[in-house]
Order: structure tokens, then sequence, then C-alpha cells
């Protein structure tokens, strides 16, 4: 990666609050996202990374316990 890399190369970092209300992201979802990644208020991602958390939090199974050693 060159030294001199311009600002339009730079992912853009944005507030999760920013992103959500683009994304119109349920509340529910948000603070299961926020939860899962340790989110704070005012935290700055990139949209890529608001995304990929978003879509993880969305996916994990809620009310699943695992014994030890994570193996149901």
């Amino acid at each position: 990666m060159a030294k001199n890399q311009t600002q339009d190369e730079t992912p853009a970092l944005r507030t999760v609050e920013e992103l959500a209300a683009e994304a119109k992201t349920p509340d529910w979802l948000l603070a299961a996202a926020r939860a899962k990644h340790r989110w704070v208020l005012g935290q700055q991602l990139t949209k890529a990374a608001f995304d990929r958390g978003i879509q993880e939090a969305a996916n994990e199974p809620i009310g699943v316990s695992q014994p030890p050693g994570g193996k149901a």
C-alpha cells in the first residue's frame, strides 16, 4: 500500500447510529449487535464492518445453551 494514500481510498468511518439509521436496522437487531460486538454509543465503523456485525448478530442462535467445550 502506498504511503501517500488519498482519502478516497480510505474507507469512510461513520457512527453505529448513523449506519443503523441509514440501513433502517431494527432496534432489537442493533441491540443484539451492540452486545455481541461490544459497540458503544458513537463508535465509528466502516459500512462493511457494520454490515458484517449486523449479519453475525442476526444469525446468532438465541436461547441455545452449549455445554463446556462448545459442542451441543
